[in-house]
């Protein structure tokens, strides 16, 4: 299944920004943004059920960046991105994929 249909299955649709960058021919960061609309109690059970593949796409492209989705303060932030991965701050630092985690409303 390629990245773009099992980001599709997600209910995630991939975008581009000028601020995005090839490296060893993938884009980074991969950007995505919603295909459907669901709070963010729901995203958070989407990605939560689907660890392994955020995980694979996180490995795989460096980092993901998510557009528009229903994270209006950094406390609904902090809860996605801790459904993301199940690695620490540090596994991640330790690892040859470095991600970070940054709200902006």
């Amino acid at each position: 299944m390629s990245d773009k249909e099992l980001l599709s299955n997600l209910g995630f649709e991939e975008m581009t920004i000028p601020e995005q960058r090839l490296y060893d021919g993938k884009v980074f960061p991969l950007v995505v943004r919603p295909l459907v609309e669901k709070n963010n109690e729901e995203w958070c059970k989407t990605v939560s059920e689907n660890k392994k593949v955020m995980e694979d796409l996180i490995h795989k492209y460096g980092s993901i960046l998510f557009k528009g989705f229903p994270m209006e303060d950094p406390a609904k932030f902090d809860k996605f991105a801790g459904t993301c991965t199940t690695k620490t701050y540090s596994d991640l630092m330790n690892e040859k994929t470095h991600t970070d985690c940054i709200f902006r409303p």
